[in-house]
């Protein structure tokens, strides 16, 4: 395997780590309070925008774990040991 693909399977593993439907998939308990629907709000069931991908957790960390990569890729093209003409 080379530097980047085991850089690039590190990655996926974090993200899958940190994913919603494995947050989802504990269960949840729920609890009825009598008389408690007739005092929300109407306004929060409307849904939020959503946040673009590179404003999220996940983007930046797809972003930066992307440019760590590319960057140790080049570091390490320039400081390889292996001096050859053909090169």
């Amino acid at each position: 395997m080379t530097r980047v693909s085991i850089l690039t399977t590190v990655a996926a593993l974090l993200i899958s780590l940190h994913s919603p439907k494995a947050a989802a998939s504990e269960p949840l308990r729920v609890t009825r309070v009598p008389g408690v629907e007739r005092f929300q709000d109407q306004s929060a069931t409307t849904t939020a925008p959503k946040k673009s991908f590179f404003k999220s957790r996940r983007g930046i960390l797809i972003v930066s774990l992307s440019a760590l990569a590319v960057g140790f890729t080049l570091w390490s093209k320039q400081h390889d040991r292996v001096s050859s003409p053909v090169r």
